[in-house]
């Protein structure tokens, strides 16, 4: 019964009934935590060790998703800068190429030093132009040009 040697600690220290009643109070109030219903009781130690696995638990799971967040940020940087392969791109990326905000987060990459040293890897980002490319200048209608324009096309107005 060696389980219950704090128990016979208690009762043999014991006076009265209602003197046992408090020190088993107190001990289980010093050792046990309450769990989620009032009547379950869970060792502090255990409840401890628990919430400190959760804790690691949740800080790494924090890690995974900013490490996961920055390699999206770099990968969709080269994309948008021209780039073939972000992989291909990415694994030749020193720490010097990844641009940083104040608080130490991936904002983007510069990667001239890699387009300059191997071309290939990046494609060529030209302008589309639409037609004749001439700027064309559009006169804004007036609510009342518009009114207009729409009556005569419903047949309304000639």
């Amino acid at each position: 019964m060696e389980k219950y040697a704090w128990l016979e600690d208690l009762i043999e220290n014991c006076q009265s009934s209602e003197e046992l009643f408090e020190m088993i109070c107190e001990y289980i109030d010093e050792n046990f935590t309450l769990t989620d219903g009032e009547d379950e009781k869970v060792p502090k130690s255990e409840y401890d060790s628990v919430i400190s696995r959760y804790e690691k638990e949740i800080n790494d799971l924090k890690e995974n998703f900013e490490n996961e967040k920055a390699q999206a940020i770099i990968e969709k940087d080269i994309l948008e800068q021209g780039g073939r392969n972000a992989k291909a791109i990415g694994a030749l990326l020193n720490d010097e190429d990844i641009i940083k905000d104040e608080n130490g987060r991936v904002t983007g990459v510069d990667i001239t030093r890699i387009k300059e040293s191997a071309p290939y890897l990046f494609k060529e980002i030209s302008q589309k132009v639409e037609g004749t490319g001439a700027v064309k200048e559009r006169r804004k209608k007036s609510d009342r040009q518009f009114m207009e324009s729409a009556l005569r096309a419903a047949g309304i107005r000639k």
